[in-house]
């Protein structure tokens, strides 16, 4: 859910944040009252459920609605998604702009989405394959005339432990999927693939926020 570090080492930070594993990370101050906006708070892994955007984050009302678009082609959005994805999910915002403290929103890419669908050859798959290219994301295609239930489900359970996996269900799926999913703590997304690089790209990252204080005994290490 959260962790910190103290530490007055630029290096020592820079390798925690790239390895840790939390939803919420702290550097050299408390790690508990997060506030809204300035560090948007939901954990990862089994401190989390879902695909979900973080509560008090900029993302976290379209949660709350099934969003669809007319179903297009990838070349079509192509460059949309490409922008997007370079503007926004590939950079760190911090609205806040605190001189004392830096408060960021940053994205991780899910180490691999596996579908589930009735046909692989689908405008849906094809534009879930320009995301995976987009994001470097890998995907697996699951098409249930070729692997029933029960095998999906045994397959499931060999993923425990191999990095962050999502589960995008464009199907119908037994109790014995969603069991599997759940032993093996990976995420279950039920949404609709859509043609909106806003709402399709949340699906395929986990946020994190940091926050840093930028001051020691009052005085500001940097702006």
């Amino acid at each position: 859910m959260t962790g910190g570090i103290h530490s007055l080492d630029p290096l020592e930070i820079e390798t925690w944040l790239s390895r840790v594993e939390i939803g919420n990370a702290y550097i050299n101050r408390y790690i508990t009252g997060a506030i809204v906006q300035r560090q948007p708070f939901g954990g990862w892994k089994k401190s989390s459920i879902g695909a979900g955007s973080k509560p008090g984050g900029p993302g976290h009302l379209d949660s709350y609605g099934t969003w669809t678009a007319p179903l297009v082609e990838p070349d079509a959005v192509r460059s949309d998604f490409q922008q997007t994805w370079t503007a926004y999910f590939g950079a760190a915002h911090d609205p806040s702009g605190m001189a004392c403290e830096a408060n960021t929103l940053r994205f991780r890419p899910v180490d691999r989405v596996v579908v589930r669908v009735d046909d692989s050859d689908s405008a849906h798959v094809r534009l879930l394959q320009m995301g995976a290219q987009i994001t470097g994301v890998d995907i697996e295609i699951s098409e249930m005339a070729r692997q029933d239930d029960a095998e999906f489900a045994t397959y499931l359970g060999t993923l425990a432990g191999q990095g962050t996996v999502r589960l995008r269900l464009l199907t119908e799926a037994s109790d014995s999927v969603h069991a599997a999913a759940f032993a093996a703590g990976i995420a279950v997304d039920r949404s609709p693939v859509t043609g909106i690089p806003m709402i399709e790209l949340r699906r395929w990252v986990m946020e994190q926020a940091v926050s840093q204080t930028l001051h020691r005994h009052g005085r500001l290490l940097r702006r």
